[in-house]
């Protein structure tokens, strides 16, 4: 199984964000990829989702907007992680609307 997590900041540079990602994937086969200005993907192969949800966990925590999605292509965890975190933008600007 591939899991992907997509990391999102305004102001955290990818490089920081590149880091973070592969300090905590460090024994795992990974791609890590900058998207746009904002945007880290990151793929781990061969990886439970226990482990990637625990990670996007602790991003969260960190105020770093994350996606997540698992499957058997790049193609379709990428796509899935992208909804993932479409969905917790969305969420995130009804919250701000409410207050």
């Amino acid at each position: 199984m591939i899991g992907c997590l997509i990391l999102y900041h305004s102001s955290i540079t990818n490089k920081t964000k590149l880091q973070i990602f592969q300090a905590m994937f460090a024994v795992k086969e990974m791609q890590v990829e900058e998207d746009d200005e904002h945007t880290v993907v990151g793929y781990i192969f061969d990886v439970s989702q226990l482990m990637v949800w625990q990670a996007a966990l602790e991003f969260e925590c960190a105020d770093i907007l994350v996606g997540f999605g698992f499957g058997t292509s790049v193609e379709e965890v990428k796509a899935k992680a992208y909804r993932s975190l479409a969905k917790r933008i969305s969420k995130m600007f009804e919250m701000n609307a409410l207050h």
